[in-house]
């Protein structure tokens, strides 16, 4: 068999090569950085995170313009074309992923920037959702509106899921409420075709809910407080947003997360898990046992096992 394959081998080599794809997406790298940057939590494979968090830094810093508008492809050091709403939607919820897995503050500031532009440009305000290009883009015969999944999510599924879990980390009722109304002009194709709107349907199960603000007071490298992190990753928990600081620390630290951690004062002890809903807070579970208890008490929460 060797030998048959080594002939084989050398008998395709004198085949024209079919050409390479190389091309870098936008919308697929969101895809793939929201994807990596779960996995790494559930599989405990730190090096999905760091996948994740370089493609994410490559996109910042390659395809966007000087004005802060995506573009939406690069190939041999060039990027170009004016992003989709694809693109926007995807990075913008795959960014919210980011900032869950590693508590980088900057990424909820990128994501709003994302989400800022996607209202300005793509969004529909008489019927609700998003138009595939933006109010800017070059005139088309007809502006679409997708609202069903195909070999990816929908646009107007990813837009609002980002909008919803990006809304409770930050409190704006605007990404809230045009999330919404993303759904409601989504409700005649949600309800006749539901095995084509998946990405939708998981929006509205987030909005539906119950859904909770999950937030950690505890510095994220300690032990007690990492392992608390490591156990609600690899939980099957409700719908939530996860948010995490330090007290007193000095890093980097976004305005727009201020909301989340109001009032959250630094308990008796670490780490300190707050669950809330629409910022309405249980009283704190302090230290690592009562945290754990508390999880296990949420409906539907399952163990890892």
């Amino acid at each position: 068999m060797d030998k048959a394959r080594r002939t084989l081998f050398e008998i395709r080599q004198q085949r024209i090569a079919p050409g390479l794809d190389d091309k870098v997406l936008v919308s697929w790298n969101g895809l793939m950085i929201d994807s990596l940057a779960r996995a790494a939590g559930v599989l405990d494979r730190p090096r999905y995170r760091e996948a994740a968090v370089a493609a994410a830094e490559f996109l910042w810093q390659n395809l966007r313009r000087a004005d802060g508008r995506l573009l939406h492809t690069w190939r041999n050091g060039r990027a170009r074309w004016d992003a989709y709403l694809d693109d926007y939607a995807a990075l913008l919820n795959g960014l919210v992923s980011l900032y869950e897995a590693t508590f980088d503050e900057q990424y909820v500031d990128r994501a709003l920037e994302l989400a800022e532009i996607l209202i300005a440009y793509f969004l529909d305000p008489e019927e609700g959702g998003f138009f595939y290009t933006a109010t800017d883009h070059e005139p088309l015969i007809a502006r679409q509106k997708e609202m069903t999944d195909s070999a990816v999510p929908s646009g107007n599924g990813l837009a609002a899921t980002g909008l919803f879990r990006l809304g409770k980390l930050t409190g704006r009722q605007q990404l809230t409420q045009t999330a919404v109304d993303t759904l409601q002009a989504a409700a005649a194709p949600m309800k006749k075709f539901p095995s084509a709107t998946g990405q939708l349907l998981l929006a509205l199960e987030f909005h539906l809910g119950p859904t909770y603000e999950m937030v950690l007071i505890g510095d994220p490298h300690s032990s007690e407080t990492s392992d608390l992190v490591a156990q609600m990753r690899q939980r099957f928990l409700p719908p939530h947003v996860l948010a995490c600081r330090s007290p007193g620390s000095t890093t980097f630290q976004s305005l727009a997360l201020n909301q989340i951690f109001q009032s959250k004062e630094q308990p008796p002890a670490l780490p300190a898990l707050y669950i809330c809903q629409q910022f309405t807070c249980q009283q704190p579970a302090t230290g690592l046992k009562a945290a754990r208890a508390a999880l296990a008490r949420l409906p539907g929460a399952k163990s890892a096992e």
